[in-house]
């Protein structure tokens, strides 16, 4: 394994993106249990928010080989916010007109797919 696969943390973030930022913040339990909204929290409790929800990092062959490409694994999981998953297909074009060669991923946060690659971040965060 080389330097860079041993700083890719096998977590979860939470994101908004408004206007003009894209802000996120590593999830955890502990950490938002006092507040109300991590999205609002983010937010600076903004009306406004374009997308929110939460996502990871992942390689793209599965957690057994970290020395594959990796992908960003975005969803819509945002009690605040509830964005559309209609509006994945603009949140794909703005990242990627942002961050070029950014491999994205986008689930809604129902689908199975995703619940599943949340069960394989955490076992592997578990190793």
């Amino acid at each position: 394994m080389n330097k860079t696969e041993q700083r890719i943390k096998p977590c979860i973030y939470t994101y908004i993106i408004d206007d003009y930022t894209w802000r996120f913040s590593e999830t955890g339990n502990k950490f938002f249990a006092d507040f109300a909204s991590k999205h609002a929290l983010l937010a600076n409790a903004s009306e406004y928010v374009h997308y929110a929800g939460e996502f990871h990092p992942r390689p793209k062959l599965g957690w057994d080989r970290s020395d594959s490409e990796w992908e960003l694994v975005f969803d819509n999981a945002s009690g605040t916010y509830s964005p559309s998953p209609d509006l994945f297909t603009n949140l794909k074009k703005l990242l990627l007109f942002n961050f070029p060669g950014l491999n994205v991923v986008t689930y809604d946060f129902r689908d199975p797919l995703l619940k599943e690659s949340i069960q394989k971040l955490k076992l592997a965060a578990e190793k």
